[in-house]
This record gives C-alpha cells, structure tokens and sequence, in this order.
C-alpha cells in the first residue's frame, strides 16, 4: 500500500493479495457521506486539468475506485510534482504527493503491473 497525506485525510494506493491492484481509496471522515451507491468525483494534480469520475461510496465518507480507472488515476499521482487535489460532495481535500513515486512504483511491482510509460 502507498498513500498521500493532507490534513486529516489520507488517499491510499492498495494492491490486494491474489487480486492486483484493486483500489484506490480516498478517505476523509470529513467528507460527507453522500447518499447512494456513487459519489461524483472532480481530481486533478498540480494544474493540470481537472477530471470528473463516479466514485464508489465507503461508509466513512470516502470513496473508491477500481481497475483501470484506478491504475489511471494513481499514475497521474505517481507523476505529479506538487499535490493532488480532490473535490467531492462540497468539499475540497488537498494532498502532498512528496514522494508518491516510488511508493506507487513498488506498489505497481508487487501487483505485477509495468509501469506506465512517461
């Protein structure tokens, strides 16, 4: 697992045992849990354009993502220089990518996922 830190929220990078890399995770019990199975989520990385997507909503606020939706959204994380920032249900979280890297690299190796190409 790799994870980003912001205050008082962690977006995490998980590669289950025998599954592959399975989710992405954004979790934040500041967040509010918004009502349905999905949650409309707006992403981007340093200033590069922003991203819509529908998430999959958790019990504690967050919100998950799978497959190649996920790989897509961790390799723009792993080539970020500054932040991610993510903006659901009214509220916006701001994350450090210092040094996502390489922690979303080993991620993607013990997953046997190659590495995108730069």
């Amino acid at each position: 697992m790799a994870y980003t830190r912001g205050e008082n929220r962690v977006a995490a990078f998980i590669c289950e045992p025998g599954e592959g890399f399975r989710t992405v995770r954004v979790n934040n019990r500041m967040l509010d849990i918004e009502l349905g199975g999905q949650r409309d989520v707006v992403w981007r990385v340093d200033q590069a354009p922003a991203r819509e997507a529908s998430w999959y909503n958790i019990d504690d606020g967050g919100a998950i993502t799978t497959g190649p939706e996920a790989i897509e959204f961790a390799d723009a994380v792993r080539k970020a220089q500054d932040r991610l920032v993510i903006r659901s249900g009214g509220v916006t979280a701001r994350y450090s990518v210092a040094g996502s890297t390489a922690a979303i690299d080993a991620v993607f190796e013990a997953c046997g996922i190659a590495t995108p190409a730069e």
